[in-house]
Order: C-alpha cells, then structure tokens, then sequence
C-alpha cells in the first residue's frame, strides 16, 4: 500500500506545479485506445503481444487570448466592405502575458510483447515538435508609437518580455509495464531523444526612449536567446543581422538536426482498480532535457545605442492609406538596423514540456463509461491546469464515441469528441479537443489527431498457427 500512496502524492504536487503547452491528449487518454493509451500511460496496456504500424499523427494551434474576430473588424463603407485591426477589442481580451501555441507529431511504430502474464515490454518511434510565442499585454501600445500628438511630447516604447521557444525532435522510447498485484499496475518508458531543432529566449528586455525634440532614440537592450543551429547570421563589421534560413527549414533541422543533440526523458504511469467499477491512474510524460552541441547559437544584445530618432505616428482608422504591418515592419527594420547581437557558439539544454494526467473511470455498464480527468503540461512561461469529464459509448464492438468537456484557466469550455472504429486488424480514430466555437473566426484553438492503426501481428495468431 504505500507505493500506491508514494505514487499519488507525487501525481498530486507535480500536477499543481506544472506549467502548460497544449497538444491534443484530453479526449484521446479516455478513448481506450491501443496503442496509444500506452504511450499516454505506461501502465496500460493489453494482455497480448502484438506489432502495430500506426499512420498516425496530431495538430494543434492555441491563442490564449484572442480569436480572428477579436483582432479583426468589418465596416460597410459606400457599400464596401473593409477590414481594420479592432484594438479597443484587443485591449479588452490581452492578458498580462499572450501566447500562440503551435505543434505537430507523429507515431509511426509501436511494438510490444507479453513477457509474461504480469509483464508487459514495448518500444516505439515518435517525432514532436512545440513551439510558442510569448507576447506582453504591451503589444497592444505599439500603435501609439513615440509620440503623443496632443501634447507633442514623446512616448516610450516598450519592448519587454516577448519570447520565442520551440523544440522538435525524435523519440525512441522503451517502455515496461508492471502488474504488481491483481489490481494495481505500473508502468515505465525510458526515452532516448535526437534533436531535431530548439528556440529558447532566456531574456528579452528592450526599450525605445526619444528625446523631446525627437532627433534622436535611445534603444536600451538586454536580450539572450539560444538557438540549436544557424538561424541568424550576425556580424557587426559588416553590420549584418540577418535570418540564415527560413524557419520551416530550421524546424525541419537543416544545419542543426544530429545525433550529437541528445537527450533522455522518462515516463511513470500507474493503474490501480479500486473494484470492478472504479479505476484510478495517473502519469507523468516526458521529463526530460536535450542538450544540444551541434551548432548552436547564444545571441547576445546588451546595452544602450542611440540612433536618429523616427517619429512613429500612432495608428489612425481614419487614414485609408495606413498599413499597420508595414507600421510593424518599420519597428523591426529599426530595432534590427541597431541591434547586431554578438553570437558565441555555446551549447545549452533544454526541457521537454512535461506532461501529468490524474483520472479516474467509473464502469456504468459493459457499454458505457464515466472518466473524471485533472491534467497540465509544463513550457517554460506559463501555467495551464485542465479538469475534464467525459464519458465513452461503445455502439457495439466495432464503434464507440467518446465526448468530454473541459474547464481551463484561459477559457470555460471547451468541447472534446472522439470517434473509433475496430476492425479484425485496423483501428480507425479521429479526435478533437477543442470545439469551442460554431465558427473558426470565433474559436481561440484548434487541434485534431488522427490515426489508423495496423496489427501486423498479435497474440492470438500464434493460436491459430497452432490450429
């Protein structure tokens, strides 16, 4: 009895500590499936053998704060229709920190065998990528620009606190499950991870100060990101900053993917049935670090330049030839004609965005099931903690649905539904966390996974082999 309490006082302290990125894994660790509910819990798992060739994969987008048509108006002017950035809307919903969350991944091998009745080995391939960008609630001031028109004075720009973290990589992931008694389970998955690219920005803090006549700006900087691989290029003889590469291709690895970005990780799962109805279990996913040695980059701006100064006039909804992201893009063309970073070639680590699942399944009846469900993710800035209720009807033993609804700290609701069709040797899945909108323009997150699953082989064809 006290691993069983060990195990779940540690679930409960990680879950209040973590911190978030989203990825579609709510509805999907209800649903049942295998192999996937081994990869979300190693201590599921099924009383076979078998070889499974899943095509299968995940998506997911995520704004904290704002949908399309928080951002965005429509006005019929002379019977025409214009578009133009809704900032009063935008103040509104901006939280003291933004982020857009972004990420995919795939799992296209999983192999497990039965050792024994109460052992359970296993092994898959996986490739992941999350990334996200951090925005102030300052982003919202930059349409005042430097000046205040009715007081002809000059205005602060602040640039603090923006951020940009990403990190792709490959898993290859060896896993035991443990029946310690007859009902309670353990589980365990021993990562090795290749990485594949990484963002981090450690600081970022800068701000733009014009004098009172406007001749001239004082840029104060204090920024250092890392970077897995040639990204940028800087040289201050020249005075050059520059992208290097695009940023599909970098996400991709060109010129920093290589097994000398290595890392671990480890996953811990419990499965303890209190009695023929109740099931409780939990996990932790994916803690772990990349150090990565490649070709990494540390870019470094610290100090003050001070330059000719611009005037930046605020944004006026009036002015039909104003173009506000050429009004962003003169921003950036300054701040990046300063700033030429110095680059040291200095490797760094980085974490996984560790996962924790806390549940609880109530068996109704041999169709349908109840499950309760407490889950966040930990990123580097913020944090997220989900509660989920849901429930799963199997329409006979081919078909069942799942559907869930989840309450979160960055909105009330959002709505999960999961289909699965079992074949002799396919399983065919499709699921969704994230309906919180009628409309895309109203929705603040997307994500779907999606997967079919091929049983090369499985334990009952070595029964029919003896036959």
């Amino acid at each position: 009895m006290r691993i069983k309490t060990i195990i779940l006082l540690i679930s409960f302290f990680v879950l209040l500590g973590t911190k978030r990125t989203l990825a579609q894994d709510k509805t999907m660790y209800l649903m049942g499936i295998q192999p996937q509910e081994n990869i979300l819990n190693p201590a599921f798992y099924e009383n076979n053998s078998f070889l499974v060739l899943s095509l299968s994969g995940y998506a997911y987008y995520d704004n904290s704060s704002l949908t399309v048509n928080d951002m965005l108006t429509t006005r019929t002017e002379n019977g025409t229709k214009n578009t133009y950035w809704d900032f009063e809307t935008i103040d509104k919903k901006l939280r003291d920190e933004n982020f857009i969350n972004i990420g995919a991944g795939t799992t296209p091998l999983f192999i497990g065998y039965n050792l024994k009745e109460s052992t359970f080995l296993n092994f898959s391939i996986s490739i992941n990528n999350s990334g996200y960008i951090k925005l102030p609630e300052t982003i919202s001031q930059l349409r005042f620009g430097n000046a205040d028109l009715e007081n002809n004075t000059p205005r602060t720009i602040d640039l603090n606190h923006y951020g940009i973290n990403e990190i792709s990589y490959v898993q290859y992931s060896f896993g035991i499950s443990k029946k310690l008694s007859k009902n309670f389970n353990i589980g365990l998955h021993v990562k090795f991870l290749t990485g594949i690219s990484a963002i981090r920005t450690n600081r970022f803090l800068a701000s733009v100060e014009t004098s009172d006549d406007f001749s001239e700006s004082l840029l104060t900087t204090n920024i250092q990101m890392d970077v897995s691989g040639p990204l940028f290029e800087s040289d201050k003889l020249t005075n050059v900053f520059r992208q290097q590469l695009g940023l599909g291709e970098f996400i991709a690895g060109k010129g920093s993917s290589s097994i000398k970005n290595f890392g671990t990780a480890f996953d811990f799962g419990f499965n303890w049935e209190l009695n023929d109805r109740i099931k409780l279990h939990g996990a932790i996913n994916d803690l772990g670090i990349i150090r990565w040695e490649k070709k990494p980059q540390m870019l470094i701006s610290k100090g003050e330049f001070l330059y000719d100064g611009i005037q930046f006039t605020p944004y006026n909804l009036a002015d039909e030839d104003f173009s506000f992201n050429d009004y962003l893009q003169q921003y950036a063309d300054t701040v990046l004609a300063t700033i030429i970073p110095t680059t040291v070639e200095e490797s760094f680590s980085t974490q996984l965005y560790t996962k924790t699942y806390l549940g609880l399944t109530y068996k109704f009846s041999d169709k349908l099931h109840f499950d309760a469900l407490i889950n966040s993710t930990l990123n580097k800035d913020a944090t997220l903690k989900r509660a989920t209720l849901g429930a799963t009807y199997a329409f006979n033993s081919s078909i069942s649905l799942t559907s869930s609804l989840s309450y979160s700290n960055f909105w009330l609701y959002n709505i999960g539904m999961g289909i699965l069709i079992k074949k002799e040797r396919f399983q065919y899945y499709l699921v969704t966390d994230n309906i919180n909108a009628v409309d895309l323009r109203n929705t603040r997150a997307l994500n779907f996974a999606f997967g079919i699953n091929y049983w090369l082989r499985n334990k009952n064809d070595s029964k029919k082999d003896l036959e």
